[in-house]
């Protein structure tokens, strides 16, 4: 077995690039990072995708209904653990 001349080998890249110094850049840095992941499960998962569209059912529900600030509180928690779990659950399907 020979190995391969190093001009032929594909490189790898850095899958987590260094994140700028400083606060704000980087809290950019982040969420960047975040969005990126959110969209990429959007695109790739199809339960995603059925997960928003009935978050959009039920918060159309709910401005019918005219539920209390509570309510829309609750259901805005509501939602944002749905989806960190489902970006939990493809982070662990990818790996």
């Amino acid at each position: 077995m020979t190995a391969e001349p190093e001009s032929t080998r594909t490189p790898v890249l850095d899958p987590r690039p260094e994140a700028p110094s400083g606060y704000l850049p980087g809290r950019w840095f982040s969420f960047k990072a975040a969005l990126s992941g959110a969209v990429f499960t959007l695109r790739t998962q199809p339960n995603a995708l059925i997960e928003l569209f009935a978050i959009l059912v039920v918060a159309l529900a709910g401005w019918w209904l005219e539920i209390s600030r509570i309510e829309w509180i609750i259901l805005g928690f509501t939602i944002a653990v749905i989806f960190a779990v489902e970006a939990v659950n493809t982070a662990v399907w990818l790996t």
